[in-house]
């Protein structure tokens, strides 16, 4: 089963679509709706099952997702609103699957960083994507997990992906 987090959002709903156009259905689409219209991106895919963020956290934490082939992390918020922070969806919520990607011994994590996170950024935004990005690499580092991508710099057009870094326009 592909887990793909941020599911209902523009980006995720995107790798959704690829990922059906692949041939695989077997999406677990992880979100949080609330009264948003974010569902209607899911409507012409096809998933097996969608949770909201918080029962995915229960479920993961408890260990009772089943089989994992990949963990597609794709979560990002641009405002705060309640208990909606930055650093409780960009950083805690990464934190959190990546742990529970190391203890089902996962060998692929696919990780969405955002343009201009970096060390000092001025945005909390951006600190809590730089945060979470550090954590991914910091498990790459440590050879806990393999086959990890970041996803930076990148632009999701019709036609599909453009990784700005790969033709030379990212930043460093």
């Amino acid at each position: 089963m592909y887990i793909v987090t941020g599911g209902a959002g523009l980006i995720g709903s995107a790798m959704v679509w690829q990922l059906n156009q692949l041939g695989i259905t077997d999406v677990l689409v992880v979100d949080h709706l609330a009264t948003s219209e974010k569902w209607k991106n899911l409507v012409p895919l096809k998933y097996r099952d969608y949770l909201d963020r918080d029962e995915f956290a229960s479920k993961i934490q408890n260990r009772s997702i089943g089989h994992i082939d990949a963990i597609i992390h794709l979560v990002g918020i641009i405002s705060e609103v309640g208990d909606q922070t930055f650093e409780r969806v960009h950083t805690e919520g990464t934190r959190n699957i990546l742990q529970a990607a190391q203890s089902e011994g996962l060998r692929r994590f696919i990780h969405m960083s955002a343009l201009g996170t970096r060390p000092n950024a001025v945005a909390r935004y951006h600190q809590s994507k730089w945060t979470a990005e550090q954590a991914v690499r910091a498990i790459v580092q440590a050879g806990k997990l393999l086959d990890i991508d970041v996803l930076d710099h990148l632009v999701v057009a019709q036609n599909g992906w453009v990784s700005l870094k790969e033709r030379g326009l990212g930043f460093a």
